[in-house]
């Protein structure tokens, strides 16, 4: 109903807090934290402007690579059930090729090896963290 209504030119106001709700219908999104707005654009300048992270790289280990051999590549790293390890990298080709080259060195398969975007929903996390921070570093100040 209210993609129809954005279709005959009607300008709609959604409060939300399904994130793939906002990105598929909002031309424009406002995120509001601690009663303030942190952020405002449209989904896709929302997701460029505001992470460091430029995509979540996954794979599953090897059974016979054991973690202390895998390459420290400087970002936040999981290990998941099942052996798969995810990276959230600000430099996803880098650790891609950083990743890639250990493999190849060890004579070995990144079994299921992904690269993704951020989510919308890791950009909201993100924003709505980062006014966290801001309000705690304000208070502290005060």
């Amino acid at each position: 109903m209210v993609a129809n209504l954005c279709t005959v030119g009607k300008t709609v106001l959604l409060t939300t807090h399904d994130m793939e709700e906002a990105r598929y219908l909002a031309d424009r999104v406002g995120v509001i934290a601690a009663g303030r707005l942190v952020a405002l654009g449209t989904p896709s300048e929302l997701v460029g402007n505001s992470l460091q992270e430029r995509g979540t790289i996954r794979s599953r280990l090897p059974a016979s690579i054991g973690m202390d051999l895998f390459p420290d590549v400087g970002a936040a790293l999981t290990l998941e059930i099942d052996r798969v390890v995810e990276l959230r990298s600000s430099s996803p080709t880098r650790d891609l090729r950083t990743l890639t080259t250990w493999a190849l060195d060890l004579d070995s398969e990144l079994e299921e090896l992904t690269l993704a975007p951020p989510s919308f929903e890791d950009t909201y996390l993100a924003l709505i963290a980062e006014a966290g921070a801001a309000e705690v570093e304000g208070a502290d100040r005060a």
